[in-house]
């Protein structure tokens, strides 16, 4: 029976804990404060720049920065 205790004890101070680090970590970071940029090592046109170019653009709706 002191094993049940024990094991209950444990369980609510790690159930506890993983809350409080859940709220002291729910604020995102901060978006980054200059312009992201993508290199592409293909020339223009192609399938990859094209690829690219839809990253960027769901990047920027996501980020609000270009």
């Amino acid at each position: 029976m002191k094993f049940l205790a024990r094991l209950l004890v444990v369980g609510l101070g790690l159930m506890a804990s993983s809350l409080v680090q859940s709220q002291t970590a729910a604020k995102p970071a901060a978006g980054p404060a200059k312009p992201i940029r993508i290199i592409v090592a293909f020339p223009p046109g192609g399938l990859t720049d094209a690829y690219a170019r839809m990253y960027a653009e769901q990047l920027t709706a996501k980020l609000g920065q270009s």
